[in-house]
């Protein structure tokens, strides 16, 4: 009884999940070069974390603990930072839910957009 009273005045917060976007509004397209571009690779063998994706940041690879403070650093040199999120069929949910969760904390209502191959179609350039 005291938590539906509590969860009614405010007191137990509630969950508001995450925002991700699949396709963007035309506004947040950004040019070639503005882009940042976050890749999730499925794990290579050979390594001692072998069963953690790989990350890279506008093709540069970056690690698991680096990667708050690289997409700050990459968010900081942008007035309107659109982080898209790249990743292989192979990976789990929750390594990409993970991605997100660490964009979205780099810096606060970071749009947050998944590249679909549909998506990665529209936004490269035509070739002649």
């Amino acid at each position: 009884m005291v938590m539906i009273f509590g969860w009614m005045f405010g007191l137990y917060p509630h969950s508001v999940g995450l925002a991700v976007r699949i396709v963007p509004p035309a506004r947040l397209i950004a040019d070639v070069e503005g882009r940042i571009i976050l890749t999730v690779e499925c794990p290579k063998g050979g390594t001692s974390s072998s069963n953690e994706p790989e990350l890279r940041l506008n093709s540069r690879p970056v690690s698991w603990g680096d990667l708050r403070g690289a997409l700050r650093a990459e968010l900081s040199r942008r007035a309107d930072g659109v982080v898209y999120v790249q990743g292989e069929g192979c990976l789990n949910v929750g390594d990409v839910v993970r991605v997100i969760d660490i964009a979205r904390d780099a810096r606060y209502d970071v749009p947050v957009v998944l590249m679909t191959p549909k998506l990665e179609r529209s936004l490269s350039p035509p070739q002649r």
